[in-house]
């Protein structure tokens, strides 16, 4: 008989994680009762049982532990259960339950029974499991995602890290569809058939040069979830997904490059502004490599993105990339902004290879009243004073050949405070100096700055789509500007 609370082995679950995309993977229904319950049974239990609202929210679900009605023979710690949608032949719920082994290990079950308590199919739609063996640690995560009463998101992602360094970590993710049919039957619904030629028609071509601004979604045709030819896995942790034709440019016999646009996503403290994507794709439909042109992403005291982008008559592609950081991580709070300008262009393995033509950094805070007001808060709650005397932290890196570090370095010592910026190499040596604020009477400039540098520096890998910087980078402070240049000078 095929139990519900019957759990697939890990090595077969890890089996199905392993394609990426929107793939579906059929799994068996069952007629099975799990308990004999009596039609009156039945309908009292399922009248106990909270009505789900959609958008689905599992986090909400009441607790029916020791009153699981059909569901008593189960092995679980602990159950949650509301009913997810009735018709007139069916009712299908959903259980939420807590293994014996871990209280963060989860598993949800989606059951269809006939209204007289017999089962009629049952789908496992949700997971949480942490799995070690062998040197590797894999988190795997499985959960449903409904707007309406018969269709469902099952949405799953893992990240695995080999060894010990969690900055080794993989991550993937699919979503399945399934829907619930008219006599409660739980089936999997299968990705389009429609070939790429066809699938690309859909989107209206667009005429070179292009200027790419903000989409207006509202004239725009919704792309099909079930489509092959679009990866929804950047954005399975977004609440709702939604995604648009936008246009249809530089397409060859060999190569095709087709924008998308999306709505304003979001996911707790995540937030996606409406944006503009290019894709491109090889003759045969499969994508190759996607390029942000405009909108972009932004959480609390970070965000990054880009605007600007205009698509030349041969395909070459100019966007302005921007990064903003609240600057939180220091022990000194350095918020800043970073803009690239870049241009790109699609190379013959349909890659887009970005060259980065400028860097500018801007600092809001590095002048007279901000750095003052930083070292009156050192004096007001010295308690809460995390360095002593002098402090140096990394503040970016500019990835040229052999990268060059900026970091910023504060003295406070007897009253007297300096903060400089200073270059330095990988090794921490430093190479320049500037000083930004000054307080210094008694103490000669050459003994506050620092001498030390940093701590030797990782390495930062390049993009594999990036080409070698060799271009100009400004950094702009207290209404001055000045250029760093390759040997680490700074120059106004």
């Amino acid at each position: 008989m095929n139990r519900i609370w019957n759990i697939v082995p890990v090595a077969a679950a890890l089996y199905l994680l392993t394609a990426c995309g929107n793939t579906n993977v059929q799994t068996r229904n069952t007629t099975d009762t799990l308990n004999a319950t009596s039609g009156k049974q039945f309908s009292d239990w399922i009248a106990t049982l909270k009505v789900l609202e959609k958008p689905l929210e599992l986090y909400g679900m009441p607790d029916i532990t020791g009153k699981t009605g059909p569901f008593d023979s189960h092995p679980y710690k602990s159950v949650t259960a509301g009913v997810l949608s009735a018709g007139k032949h069916y009712y299908a719920v959903l259980f939420q339950c807590t293994t014996q082994h871990s209280a963060t290990e989860v598993v949800t079950f989606l059951v269809t029974y006939t209204p007289d308590g017999r089962q009629i199919a049952t789908r496992e739609v949700g997971m949480e499991k942490d799995i070690s063996e062998s040197g590797s640690h894999t988190y795997v995560r499985k959960w449903p995602v409904m707007e309406n009463d018969s269709i469902a998101e099952i949405r799953e992602a893992w990240d695995v890290i080999e060894g010990e360094d969690e900055g080794d970590m993989e991550t993937k993710a699919r979503i399945k569809f399934i829907r619930i049919a008219w006599n409660g039957e739980i089936v999997s619904i299968p990705q389009e058939t429609e070939t790429f030629e066809a699938f690309a028609a859909r989107f209206p071509s667009m005429k070179l040069p292009l200027t790419i601004s903000k989409p207006d979604n509202a004239l725009l045709k919704r792309i099909s979830m079930f489509t092959p030819y679009f990866n929804f896995e950047e954005y399975i942790y977004y609440d709702s997904i939604k995604v648009y034709h936008y246009g249809k440019v530089a397409s060859t016999a060999k190569q095709t490059i087709l924008l998308y646009a999306t709505d304003e996503l979001g996911q707790e403290e995540l937030e996606q502004l409406p944006s503009v994507l290019a894709v491109a794709y090889d003759a045969g439909g499969k994508e190759t490599d996607r390029l942000l042109l405009q909108g972009g992403t932004a959480t609390e005291g970070y965000s990054r993105g880009a605007d600007g982008a205009v698509i030349d008559m041969d395909g070459t592609i100019h966007v302005k990339k921007t990064e903003t950081d609240a600057g939180l991580d220091g022990l000194i709070p350095v918020p800043g902004e970073t803009v690239q300008q870049q241009v790109c262009r699609l190379n013959a393995i349909g890659r887009f290879m970005q060259e980065t033509k400028s860097i500018a950094y801007t600092f809001s805070s590095l002048d007279a009243a901000s750095l003052k007001g930083e070292f009156d808060e050192r004096r007001k709650y010295p308690e809460q004073v995390s360095w002593k005397d002098s402090i140096c932290q990394l503040v970016f890196s500019i990835p040229w050949e052999r990268s060059i570090y900026v970091a910023l370095h504060a003295y406070d010592v007897a009253g007297e405070q300096l903060v400089e910026l200073f270059t330095a190499t990988q090794d921490g040596k430093p190479l320049d100096h500037y000083i930004v604020y000054s307080t210094l009477k008694k103490t000669p400039p050459a003994k506050a700055i620092t001498i030390a540098g940093l701590e030797p520096v990782a390495e930062t890998p390049q993009a594999e789509n990036a080409l070698l910087f060799n271009g100009v980078v400004t950094i702009t402070f207290d209404h001055k500007t000045m250029h760093i240049s390759k040997e680490g000078k700074f120059t106004e």
